[in-house]
């Protein structure tokens, strides 16, 4: 691939998308297109053990064949890759599925201490890099994501604005059964918002699980401690404002 022009790749890779029909099989290196997509959509990868885990070359090819299989088949067809018996994995996909599906067509969100659900209507996920410039907060007239394109961003994995409702919602995804929470990466969005002239008045943060894990998970430790206090949370009492919720991607 290294040999082609920038054009040629992409049109050996949009090609190969628009041939995906069974993710089982094609990451199992069996029919006809199996040897293409080894190579243009999924690389392999050995463990320290020796054990072999597959994952999508990209984000933009996650969501290009979770759009093309559609949600349920994509999802389906994860048990049939190693990635799920890897950790990292098994979270970078899971977070990749998170924001497809709040993209697409939004999510119903059990969360901790509640009974009913709460849903989140589909909104538009902006990449884009932190800080956020006052163009990138204002080129949305609605409600919207900014996802941060670095891999293991800290703090958080994304963060949902809504200028009507004042509102700043953080997200961390995880398919852990614990994290840390570090607070002075939240407070520094939130100093870059308010430069940058975004409203804002109330704070959420949210830790996203797998919903076989949502009375289990625990925030570890917390860094930062008091830095949003002047947004409702006490200092050395931060886990009690955190949201845990649930998800069932995978």
């Amino acid at each position: 691939m290294f040999q082609m022009s920038s054009q040629q790749i992409i049109d050996d890779v949009s090609n190969t998308v628009k041939n995906v029909g069974f993710l089982e099989t094609l990451s199992t290196k069996i029919g006809q297109y199996s040897g293409a997509a080894i190579n243009r959509l999924f690389s392999i990868y050995k463990d320290q053990d020796k054990s072999e885990y597959t994952v999508f070359l990209s984000r933009y090819l996650t969501e290009k064949i979770c759009i093309q299989t559609g949600c349920e088949q994509f999802t389906r067809s994860l048990v049939h890759f190693c990635t799920l018996h890897h950790p990292v994995a098994k979270g970078l996909m899971l977070e990749d599925l998170f924001f497809m599906v709040v993209h697409h067509q939004g999510l119903a969100l059990h969360v901790r201490g509640e009974d009913a659900q709460e849903a989140w209507q589909a909104a538009p996920v902006v990449t884009c890099l932190i800080p956020l410039t006052k163009g990138v907060v204002e080129s949305q007239s609605c409600d919207f994501w900014v996802r941060p394109p670095d891999f293991n961003h800290p703090g958080y994995d994304g963060v949902f604005l809504s200028r009507s409702r004042k509102l700043v919602r953080f997200v961390q995804v995880t398919a852990a059964k614990d994290h840390d929470l570090k607070l002075q990466y939240f407070k520094e969005l939130i100093d870059n918002l308010v430069l940058v002239g975004f409203p804002v008045q109330r704070i959420e943060i949210c830790f996203i699980v797998l919903r076989k894990d949502l009375e289990c998970f625990k925030v570890s430790k917390v860094f930062g401690q008091g830095s949003l206090e002047q947004y409702g949370f006490a200092k050395g009492n931060e886990r009690r404002s955190i949201r845990v919720m649930g998800v069932e991607l995978i």
